[in-house]
């Protein structure tokens, strides 16, 4: 961690400056300090950085079951809460 405040939607330009840049498919480890994650691929790292490190949580406006990837809220709300418009 560098100790800089970024916004969520900032992230993957943020880990640009720390070398997490390249094609979605290269391979490379978590460049967060003292991370011994397995090398992936660099499309990974930015959803790792959020989930493991940074914590990020998405909350279901319906009934308030936390996420931590918007996909998977999105499936939550389509399967549970359709109805719903």
């Amino acid at each position: 961690m560098c100790g800089t405040y970024i916004n969520v939607s900032d992230l993957s330009k943020h880990l640009r400056t720390h070398g997490v840049q390249g094609s979605g498919d290269l391979v490379m480890p978590c460049a967060w300090d003292g991370c011994a994650r397995t090398p992936m691929k660099r499309q990974s790292v930015v959803r790792h950085v959020e989930e493991v490190h940074l914590q990020v949580k998405y909350p279901c406006s319906q009934c308030g079951t936390s996420f931590s990837r918007k996909n998977t809220l999105k499936s939550h709300l389509s399967r549970l809460h359709s109805h719903i418009s």
